[in-house]
């Protein structure tokens, strides 16, 4: 019988919400994200970000935009945490672990599961095409209110990224700090053209 490193799935994608087409703006938050995430060649260290600012500013759906990217790009595991209480956070980590098949995960055993998660990706190395060289997986918290909670949580495999989002700032050494700036007019403006699906608009408008 082989080992649940042996049986997960190589392939394994849950991200809460789906790809939106219309998502415009914030392009040099994304552009910070994907250096600081990314992996590439021989660069087999963990990485990890933390994108925080005022509630509605849009964090959830810069991640999402972020994960699309990371999951069209060849990225073999990315997985979505709802971390706003332990409750949210232990029953994604449960689904998780079922979804990925891993030995010994049970229904509504949930610290046992997040801790099958947790070893499985320090451990775990994928071996198809090009991923030795690249991002294994990305493991995202969104919506982390108890950082203490997260950070007992958190997976540190070398060819692993977090992304964690957060209102407040989080001050970490483990963690690039990336502040998501208030829309200006320009972005404003890019996103009602967007909605409309239009891509200018007159000067008396």
């Amino acid at each position: 019988m082989g080992s649940s490193v042996d049986t997960a799935p190589r392939l394994y994608h849950k991200i809460f919400f789906p790809k939106n087409d219309q998502f415009v703006g914030k392009s040099d938050v994304l552009k910070t994200m994907h250096s600081s995430l990314d992996h590439s060649g021989h660069d087999k260290h963990h990485r990890a970000a933390v994108l925080w600012g005022t509630g509605g500013i849009g964090k959830t759906q810069i991640a999402t935009a972020y994960a699309h990217d990371r999951k069209e790009a060849g990225v073999p595991l990315i997985l979505w945490i709802n971390s706003e209480t332990r409750l949210n956070l232990y029953q994604d980590f449960t689904d998780i672990a079922l979804g990925l098949g891993l030995g010994g995960a049970v229904a509504g055993n949930h610290a046992a599961n997040l801790f099958l998660v947790q070893k499985w990706l320090e451990k775990t190395t994928l071996t198809l095409v090009d991923y030795a060289l690249a991002t294994n997986w990305l493991l995202i918290f969104d919506n982390v209110v108890d950082y203490g909670l997260v950070s007992e949580s958190w997976p540190l495999g070398a060819m692993g990224s977090a992304l964690l989002t957060s209102r407040p700032e989080i001050c970490d050494h483990l963690l690039r700090s990336i502040e998501v700036p208030k829309f200006d007019s320009n972005t404003g403006r890019d996103l009602i053209l967007a909605t409309v699906s239009r891509d200018c608009y007159a000067a008396t408008e």
